[in-house]
């Protein structure tokens, strides 16, 4: 199957994004509420909050199109995506289980417990995007055939729908149904397929994606305000409180509407201009590695040399920087050292 430019361009994006985050998060749980660390920390996990949603969409994109059974299209996935993920789940299981066991009184039920812990919710913080995306390719082979036989319209109503129940903070404005499987990721890879097929009008508008972007980024930042503004004292106008009430109630993480919009137009975007990132030699491999890439580098964050660099640079901004170009960077040597081993390749990538 011959690589469309732009989709191999998003997958190589959104792969960088996630490490910003995953850079990110610790010095934001560690920084002081409302510090300046705090806020430029706050500010990467805010402008890269897309690169989950995109995963997502570029599944909608590429496989609800194929009409294949659900035996035919599971045996075609679970080798590229169910060996590896197991491959290190037991990796991580094995050293957070070493790391509990290195210490003077190590308590055996406890170890146990959390093993168990481990194997239901992820053996490492960044695994429950693969237990979510096993669960979205279950659906897929069942709502491919409908939304391949709708039209426009139809899939248009599904999209509104979802993006309305997908919100958290609106659920008490919601008649009490239970909608957490319709409201889940399952949405996004319907809205990539959306895109990708049907042409709609403010796809090639560049203001009007630059205005969803700018909207999607500002949503959340106002979202902080609000919960800053009922800690401390402060004069604020009457429309600045109404503006960060409401982005509270728009902001909700991944599925968050704040979100679903910065998503719409990094995808539509590149989709519009085509842009491709991966002609390179070396890009081109990386978007081949991304699956490893993903799965390895909380193993390469545990390396001395991060924790190097956090202590001896007090700017957090260029820690992010730093951390994530080395991060990406010596994962990508890795994946692409392990995979010349031909009994390691299809557990490492």
């Amino acid at each position: 199957m011959n690589k469309i430019p732009y989709i191999s361009s998003l997958r190589f994006i959104a792969t960088i994004f996630v490490i910003v985050i995953h850079v990110a998060a610790p010095i934001l749980s560690n920084a002081q509420p409302y510090s300046l660390d705090w806020y430029i920390a706050q500010y990467f996990q805010v402008i890269s909050q897309f690169c989950v949603p995109i995963f997502f969409m570029l599944t909608g994109a590429l496989l609800i199109p194929r009409d294949l059974s659900f035996t035919e299209f599971t045996k075609k996935r679970s080798k590229r995506i169910l060996v590896p993920f197991i491959f290190y789940s037991l990796l991580y299981l094995i050293i957070d289980i070493g790391f509990q066991l290195n210490t003077a009184t190590p308590n055996y039920y406890l170890i146990f417990k959390n093993a168990i812990i481990g194997i239901v919710n992820g053996t490492k913080f960044h695994l429950w995007f693969i237990y979510a995306l096993i669960g979205v390719y279950f659906f897929i082979p069942f709502i491919g055939k409908s939304i391949r036989t709708a039209n426009k319209k139809e899939v248009t109503i599904f999209l509104i729908l979802w993006i309305i129940t997908c919100n958290t903070n609106l659920a008490v404005y919601i008649p009490k149904i239970n909608l957490i499987n319709f409201s889940s990721y399952l949405g996004y890879t319907v809205l990539g397929y959306y895109l990708s097929k049907f042409d709609i009008k403010f796809k090639s508008n560049k203001i009007i994606l630059l205005t969803l972007f700018i909207i999607g980024i500002t949503i959340p930042l106002m979202s902080i305000e609000h919960y800053k503004m009922n800690q401390v004292n402060g004069d604020f106008s009457i429309l600045f409180k109404t503006l960060c009430l409401i982005s509270s109630k728009l902001s909700g993480g991944y599925l968050g509407i704040n979100t679903v919009l910065t998503s719409i137009s990094i995808f539509c975007f590149f989709q519009l201009l085509n842009i491709s990132l991966t002609n390179s030699k070396y890009l081109n491999k990386f978007d081949k590695y991304s699956y490893g890439i993903y799965l390895i580098h909380p193993l390469i964050g545990m390396i001395p040399l991060f924790m190097y660099i956090n202590t001896k640079l007090s700017n957090p901004f260029y820690v992010i920087i730093i951390s994530t170009i080395l991060s990406v960077t010596l994962s990508y040597i890795s994946i692409a050292l392990l995979s010349r081993i031909k009994s390691l390749k299809q557990f490492i990538t």
